[in-house]
């Protein structure tokens, strides 16, 4: 059965305008998917070659974003680090706070940033991390377990 046959049974038998409606919307789409304007592409069209014309040129107009006033995060981050000086490693917060004060940067900006290069630089092993190895507590108990001993509480 057809779409004209459909359409012209609803329209005989004052079916819901809304199915009606429906029906002619996808007679539509379908004549319009296979009539040969359909292959045409869409920004032939005179609304959208004036839109692309418009982003193209906004596109041009814009202007080159300006180099940052301060060095890249990791000569900061390794300076911030020497300039510390602390035995026993220099804290995220520390960080932060020797970068706010002798650079022109927004320290809370900065801040993923600063988490990336200290975590892919313990990585490379350009830096060395001297506390918080990342051993939890639950690292000991499935330590403990592989060896067949139990610590008390903790199952097993």
């Amino acid at each position: 059965m057809n779409l004209e046959a459909i359409e012209s049974k609803l329209a005989s038998a004052a079916a819901i305008p809304l199915l009606s409606t429906l029906l002619l919307n996808n007679k539509m789409s379908a004549e319009t998917a296979t009539s040969p304007a359909a292959t045409v592409p869409a920004a032939s069209t005179p609304a959208k070659a004036k839109k692309a014309a418009a982003s193209k040129a906004a596109a041009s107009s814009k202007k080159p974003r300006a180099k940052p006033a301060h060095p890249p995060t990791g000569e900061m981050v390794n300076a911030a680090i020497a300039g510390l000086k602390e035995r026993g490693g220099s804290s995220l917060q520390a960080i932060k706070k020797y970068i706010a004060a002798n650079y022109k940067a927004d320290a809370e900006k900065l801040a993923p940033f600063i988490k990336k290069y200290l975590k892919t630089a313990v990585a490379s092993g350009a830096l060395t991390q001297p506390k918080g190895k990342g051993v939890t507590a639950m690292d000991v108990v499935y330590a403990l377990k592989r060896q067949g001993r139990t610590l008390y509480g903790f199952g097993g």
